[in-house]
């Protein structure tokens, strides 16, 4: 009996540890600043480094409906978007250097891992957001971006 508890015990343990440590991974955004896509506000976290835009959302919990992975880049180019390790599907959104809407990939699904998909012009900006962002909101190219400081 006592063995049985202590087992129950170190079981219980490593759950807590390998759950606090998955709960790190998720929160590695703060979703700290508002983009206007269309008429709706969001919520964004800004990646700017090779290393945060290479991570992106992998193994982040799923997004909120407002929130949104907002990738900038110091030219614009063919930025190919991966989903290596994600959990859910996103649509992608890629902007010119005039913030409108030059490309998007609706439904990208975790499954199309090692595919990338790319945009059919040059972009400077990418938006990752929930799935269903694009449909529900009547996202369209040409499509403006509004960023506030």
């Amino acid at each position: 009996m006592i063995k049985n508890l202590r087992i129950f015990i170190v079981v219980l343990l490593i759950a807590v540890i390998v759950f606090l440590v998955f709960l790190k991974k998720d929160s590695q955004y703060a979703f700290d600043k508002e983009i206007i896509v269309k008429n709706t506000v969001l919520d964004v976290a800004i990646v700017s480094t090779d290393e945060e835009r290479s991570r992106g959302l992998s193994n982040h919990r799923p997004l909120k409906d407002n929130e949104a992975l907002l990738f900038v880049f110091e030219r614009p180019d063919f930025y190919g978007i991966w989903m290596k390790e994600m959990r859910f599907p996103i649509d992608v959104i890629w902007f010119d250097d005039e913030m409108k809407i030059v490309s998007v990939r609706e439904n990208f699904s975790p499954d199309s891992f090692p595919e990338a998909a790319y945009p059919s012009h040059e972009a400077f900006w990418v938006l990752e957001t929930k799935a269903g962002f694009v449909k529900d909101h009547r996202i369209l190219m040409g499509d403006e971006l509004k960023i506030f400081d």
